[in-house]
């Protein structure tokens, strides 16, 4: 059931890979996700990951 649903989600959904750095020099790693709404291209994240 697992593997199915998230077969089905990895056809509209991407990952986004980033790092933040500081002024101090600290390195963090992030991921958000990307969702692809239509045949169009069409993307929607949430507002914090632009």
């Amino acid at each position: 059931m697992y593997v199915k649903a998230i077969e089905d989600a990895d056809r509209y959904t991407r990952p986004i890979h980033t790092i933040v750095r500081t002024y101090g020099g600290l390195i963090s790693p992030v991921t958000s996700t990307l969702f692809f709404v239509n045949e169009s291209g069409v993307a929607i994240t949430c507002k914090h990951v632009l």
